[in-house]
């Protein structure tokens, strides 16, 4: 009599189901720095007395974080930079 494991298919549902999570996952990854940079320099030039530049934009997702390098804020010119 043979032994035969007692859920045969169970491993490799649970790969096929966790490679489209992997897939989904490397995706979102190359996708989220790009789309924070585009809003990054949106935001950054939205105002008329200050505009800006940066060299690069990344997010991480674990833990939740935000880093621009380099970053350069550049003031219109003429504007009175006094409070009141």
């Amino acid at each position: 009599m043979l032994d035969h494991p007692r859920h045969p298919g169970r491993p490799r549902r649970a790969l096929f189901g966790l490679g489209p999570l992997l897939a989904l996952t490397i995706i979102i990854r190359l996708v989220l720095d790009p789309v924070a940079a585009h809003f990054t320099h949106k935001q950054l030039n939205a105002s008329e007395a200050v505009s800006g530049d940066f060299e690069r934009v990344h997010v991480t997702l674990l833990p939740p974080g935000y880093g621009i390098r380099r970053l350069k804020i550049i003031g219109a010119q003429g504007d009175d930079w006094a409070f009141l």
